[in-house]
């Protein structure tokens, strides 16, 4: 069975044979999985990042020098949630932490310079034996965030920087399965113990069912006709606080190329400004693009918003 809470994610897998096994594809049924495994301290981002010898610490702790990143410890419902650049102090603490920045529960690190990928990888007893990679491009355009993954078909296995292999040699000889990476000059900065339900569109049927016979046998078999597709992902934000998105009330024009338009709200859910409203999953930005202008030109007519 593919386990996974969204509604959205569900009908990504409603096709696939699962084996008879358990595949996680959420972080909260990946949590248990990463408990059998010994792996659930990678959902802490405190642990994560001495485990590779970056230096952050708990809110309350006095940062040595600014700009600093804060964010959740730990956040089971979208690791990025909560995040936060804080450029200094303010000016009435001098270089005291300011009060007012305090969080429970969360954590600020030094910001990392550089491109932002997200890799997900095939474990076999920790040897990676197949990677996708795609790249981060974020953007902003009035009410709406974007970021926007490209996919990079010449970053395989060997393109992967070596502080990242050296991490999984390190931490992950035993575990077999998916795991996903995000990472900024090869700075693991999120790590989940399972693929990523957004890119689905872009791996094919071929490769679910190469999934599940994993977690059944623990041996990956990818069919020799297996190809990946190349393209664009386009996340969706709403900005403007706590909205109720109900329903889309229009179809979607249809566009050659197009791989899926997933709601990735749940009916009545109530948002902030970082929760994600729509991915968008494309051959090329452009249709992306395109299907992103069709929804964000007329919003008010897709989704049936109130307080």
């Amino acid at each position: 069975m593919f386990l996974t809470e969204g509604t959205w994610a569900k009908k990504l897998y409603e096709d696939i044979d699962d084996h008879g096994a358990d595949i996680p594809c959420d972080d909260i049924n990946a949590y248990h999985w990463a408990l059998k495994n010994k792996l659930e301290w990678v959902f802490n981002k405190l642990i994560l990042m001495k485990s590779q010898g970056v230096f952050s610490a708990p809110h309350g702790v006095k940062p040595k020098k600014y700009p600093v990143i804060s964010k959740p410890i730990c956040n089971m419902m979208g690791l990025s949630d909560g995040v936060e650049l804080i450029l200094y102090p303010d000016n009435e603490c001098d270089e005291d932490w300011d009060p007012k920045w305090y969080k429970a529960g969360y954590m600020w690190m030094s910001p990392l310079q550089g491109i932002q990928y997200s890799s997900d990888l095939i474990l076999e007893e920790g040897k990676v034996k197949w990677v996708y990679t795609m790249r981060a491009v974020p953007e902003y355009k009035k009410d709406f965030w974007f970021n926007r993954f490209e996919s990079e078909t010449e970053r395989g296995i060997d393109f992967l920087p070596e502080k990242v292999l050296k991490w999984i040699n390190d931490n992950l000889s035993e575990y077999t399965g998916a795991f996903n990476i995000e990472y900024i000059n090869g700075i693991i900065i999120d790590a989940h113990v399972r693929h990523s339900n957004q890119f689905v569109d872009f791996y094919g049927p071929d490769w679910l069912d190469a999934l599940a016979y994993l977690y059944r046998h623990g041996d990956w078999r990818p069919n020799n006709g297996m190809q990946n597709k190349t393209g664009s992902s386009l996340i969706v934000r709403y900005e403007s606080a706590y909205k109720y998105f109900k329903s889309l009330e229009e179809p979607l024009p249809f566009i050659d190329g197009l791989y899926g338009v997933h709601k990735v709200f749940e009916e009545g859910c109530r948002l902030d400004s970082n929760k994600r409203v729509l991915i968008i999953n494309g051959e090329n930005r452009f249709i992306c693009e395109s299907i992103r202008k069709e929804i964000t030109r007329n919003y008010k007519n897709y989704f049936d918003t109130g307080y």
